[in-house]
């Protein structure tokens, strides 16, 4: 396993996502994390992307619930790697208020 591969497949699965192909770009980001994880470690500023990339295809696929999971531990792994100042920290945060509107949380979205 090499970290290139994953960078592939986390391209892919943007490609997919922005074509509308929801299911196939989860799953391309899914085998991005599998080998991000074994490669990387958890706590990797890329890590972090690819958690954002597979909690945008759970959410356009209505799994909210997975999607907040997701953008929860890509908030997490970036406020380590890169401290609260830095753009993954508000993107993270930015994608968790949309999944909570999304789930008619608002309230809980502006608390963020």
């Amino acid at each position: 396993r090499h970290p290139g591969v994953a960078s592939t497949c986390s391209n892919v699965g943007r490609v997919l996502w922005s074509q509308c192909l929801y299911q196939q770009a989860l799953t391309h980001h899914q085998r991005c994390l599998e080998i991000e994880l074994e490669v990387l470690g958890r706590e990797h500023g890329d890590v972090a992307g690819t958690y954002n990339g597979l909690g945008e295809a759970l959410w356009a696929l209505g799994r909210y619930d997975e999607a907040l999971e997701a953008h929860e531990a890509s908030l997490d792994i970036a406020l380590k790697v890169h401290g609260s100042n830095h753009e993954r920290v508000a993107e993270a945060y930015s994608r968790m208020g949309r999944v909570l509107l999304s789930r008619g949380l608002g309230e809980k979205a502006l608390g963020l």
